[in-house]
């Protein structure tokens, strides 16, 4: 009797051993498996950061503080857009606290927004470009950004303001005839990158909020969004550039959105 049940305690010591070594393995398994999807995340995510660095590498401005000019238009025809007057705000704002001078950052948008200096007419944006012109220097850097619905007449596309057209043929000899070491003009609304490819140029970052035939509305990009993020410094020289902003507001646009803009 003893050694029977003997005999049977030793098989179940046996038997409790081998079904530990597999419930060990099969663990081992599941935890080498969920190793292997974390490390081809973190692998993913560190290519697409160089990708970003590698194009970023050359971002972060030598060029003063004091010789940083910004023009920021926002157009109403009709109806004041808030969504697009909070984001031309948030900008400006965030440009000042950047330490950007007050005084090199020029408005355009509903008058009743207080940093405005005048509406968007077509009288304002003219002279608003020629101040750019007559005023810049090899040594500045520039920053544009439009908000508006950019469309194509068929004949050439054409920028609406409050009380009239200007082509981008017409904005385009502006910009041929400006001075500065780096120049970066931000587009916001539908259609915008439609004027992308005859923007781009020579010491040109021209961003736009989505492609030549998309209609997204509300218009989500927001570059301010992107300047705002620490992470988005992704070749860590301390300083977020409008491209690396432009990379994080892309990669965020793609998780809540279909919305995909362009860099040129």
């Amino acid at each position: 009797m003893l050694f029977r049940y003997a005999v049977l305690l030793l098989g179940t010591v046996i038997l409790l051993g081998v079904l530990t070594v597999s419930f060990s393995n099969v663990s081992a398994e599941e935890s080498k498996t969920e190793s292997s999807l974390l490390i081809s995340e973190v692998e993913e995510e560190n290519l697409t950061a160089e990708e970003e660095s590698e194009s970023s590498d050359s971002d972060k401005s030598s060029v003063p503080l004091s010789q940083r000019y910004g023009l920021i238009i926002v157009s109403n025809l009709t109806t004041i857009d808030q969504n697009e007057v909070s984001k031309a705000v948030s900008l400006y704002q965030h440009l000042i606290l950047k330490g950007w001078y007050q005084s090199n950052i020029k408005f355009l948008g509903p008058d009743q927004i207080s940093i405005a200096s005048g509406i968007a007419n077509v009288s304002n944006v003219e002279n608003a470009f020629n101040n750019l012109i007559d005023n810049s220097v090899v040594s500045q850097e520039i920053l544009i950004y439009i908000s508006e619905h950019g469309w194509d007449s068929g004949l050439e596309i054409l920028f609406e303001f409050t009380d009239g057209n200007i082509s981008s043929t017409v904005i385009s000899g502006w910009l041929a005839d400006m001075t500065y070491s780096k120049l970066t003009f931000i587009m916001n609304g539908i259609h915008s990158g439609l004027a992308g490819p005859e923007f781009w140029g020579a010491f040109r970052d021209i961003i736009c909020s989505m492609s030549a035939i998309a209609t997204f509305s509300p218009d989500q990009f927001n570059i301010t969004r992107g300047l705002s993020n620490p992470m988005a410094d992704t070749n860590k020289d301390g300083e977020v550039s409008f491209v690396e902003a432009y990379y994080s507001e892309r990669s965020y646009l793609r998780r809540i959105s279909n919305q995909v803009p362009e860099l040129w």
